[in-house]
């Protein structure tokens, strides 16, 4: 698949799959927080989405296979009600996300809604599909 126009093209089968392996990540010096749909972190290329969010893809096969969340605690979390009890929780940054690393499949079905309203909207630059 090539560069389109209208934007680039990325599949998202295994965003439709439950996914059975999440690796989850939050540097806390820059805020930012990694999720990968794997064991552990892959080879990959960060797209720029929309709000501080990258959609981290495979280069050969142009999968997403996870996500950057540039100013994680600071702007995302307060945006998206489903990841609120971990923020009520906890303000602190470690404890958040801790509990996001022992529950991920939260973090990833927050993100993954996010990702879905961004291929609806006529702003993003961006085809998603599946293969």
């Amino acid at each position: 698949m090539a560069e389109q126009e209208a934007g680039l093209e990325l599949k998202t089968n295994r965003l439709k799959e439950q996914p059975t392996e999440i690796w989850v990540d939050y540097d806390r010096e820059i805020d930012t927080f990694y999720l990968f749909l794997a064991k552990q972190p892959q080879p990959s290329i960060a797209h720029y989405a929309k709000d501080g969010c990258y959609l981290l893809f495979d280069p050969d096969s142009r999968e997403i296979i996870g996500f950057q969340i540039e100013h994680f605690v600071r702007v995302f979390l307060p945006k998206h009600e489903e990841l609120q009890p971990f923020c009520s929780r906890s303000k602190r940054p470690g404890v958040l996300t801790r509990k996001l690393q022992t529950e991920p499949l939260v973090a990833y079905k927050a993100v993954r809604n996010c990702v879905e309203g961004w291929a609806q909207s006529s702003h993003t630059p961006l085809l998603l599909r599946p293969a």
